[in-house]
């Protein structure tokens, strides 16, 4: 079989996680449907309505520095337009670039002509979001160089999802944009920022920044024409190894027979929980510093113990209680008794002594 006449940032990411998926997208023609955001409905699969939310805010970001309107009560709008702090203003920039294809080789795809740029013997296509040079004395977005390349992305969450300063710079798609304008420029490194944007409840976004050198960003392409090659070396799917651990990736993978697809592989309940586990909720670092550092609340004090009850009194009479006895006098001390002489009589006083 032929090689394919070009490969793709995406083409070279699929082949590499998962050779037999790779195959059935990119030989057979296997690719998720092409849904357009206004088409997306309820009964549209969470990864094809995420495939079309994300070209939507694409297309907001071409309207955007075409002069052209777009809808800022749409959800894409509203996606793209927490984005743009990050972004110039088409009055701020001296040079603009929208969509523009990546190389300087025409390519014969089965009859369309597609643009490439030859790195590492491999041909390789793709189109920049965007390319700024900043006009002379215009404010700018702080932190961006006066020339960048851009690129958007759409994300559940820019806590799980978004790369690092070094990750852009190691990434396979940002790094075949950077060598491709090196080349085409002349120059021996390129800033780049990749925007994210997130698309749930909250509108939130993230520039993350990097300054991608030609010789660093052809190292990062080496290894990957190389599993290039080696999928261009296929030539049936039983060639194409499956990875048990990429069964589940973006809510499952639409080639196997689970969901109509033709790959029997068995798939890995370790993948499965792995996949699950990523769904959980992640807590951004900021804020579980803040848990971290928080000074727990003191324990409620334990309520008071009951009063024991009161005794009951005693009843007297049907229904009433006896009044209070009064209080008793201490008694007297009993009076000397006189002798008795007779009954009932008592003496006669003795006689007066003589002097």
């Amino acid at each position: 079989m032929m090689p394919r006449p070009y490969h793709s940032a995406s083409s070279a990411k699929q082949g590499a996680r998962c050779a037999r998926a790779w195959w059935y997208v990119y030989r057979e023609g296997r690719r998720d449907p092409d849904v357009a955001w206004e088409d997306v409905d309820a009964t549209t699969p969470p990864r094809l309505r995420s495939l079309a939310l994300g070209k939507a805010v694409h297309a907001c970001g071409e309207a955007h520095y075409r002069g052209d309107e777009f809808s800022q009560c749409e959800l894409p709008g509203q996606v793209f337009v927490s984005g743009t702090p990050w972004l110039p203003r088409p009055s701020a920039c001296a040079r603009i670039e929208v969509e523009h294809p990546i190389g300087d080789e025409p390519v014969d795809d089965g009859g369309s002509i597609v643009v490439a740029r030859m790195l590492h013997g491999v041909r390789w296509a793709g189109f920049r979001d965007l390319a700024v040079a900043r006009r002379d004395g215009a404010s700018w977005p702080a932190g961006l160089a006066d020339t960048a390349q851009i690129d958007y992305k759409t994300t559940a969450s820019i806590a799980r999802y978004a790369l690092s300063a070094d990750g852009l710079a190691h990434d396979l798609q940002a790094c075949i944009y950077a060598a491709d304008w090196c080349m085409r420029h002349h120059v021996d490194a390129v800033a780049s920022r990749w925007i994210y944007m997130e698309t749930k409840r909250v509108r939130r976004s993230l520039a993350v920044d990097a300054t991608i050198t030609l010789s660093g960003a052809l190292d990062v392409v080496a290894p990957a024409a190389e599993t290039c090659r080696m999928l261009d070396a296929l030539t049936c799917a039983d060639d194409a190894a499956p990875n048990l651990d990429a069964c589940f990736d973006y809510g499952g993978c639409p080639h196997h027979a689970s969901a109509g697809g033709p790959c029997n592989a068995s798939r890995s309940l370790r993948a499965y929980f792995a996949a699950e586990e990523i769904k959980t909720m992640a807590i951004p670092a900021d804020m579980l510093a803040k848990f971290q550092t928080a000074t727990p609340p003191a324990p409620p004090a334990p309520p008071a113990p009951p009063a024991p009850p009161a005794p009951p009194a005693p009843v007297t009479s049907f229904g009433a209680s006896p009044a209070a006895p009064p209080a008793e006098a201490p008694p007297a001390p009993p009076a000397p008794a006189a002798p008795v002489t007779s009954f009932g009589a008592s003496p006669a006083a003795p006689p007066a002594e003589a002097p």
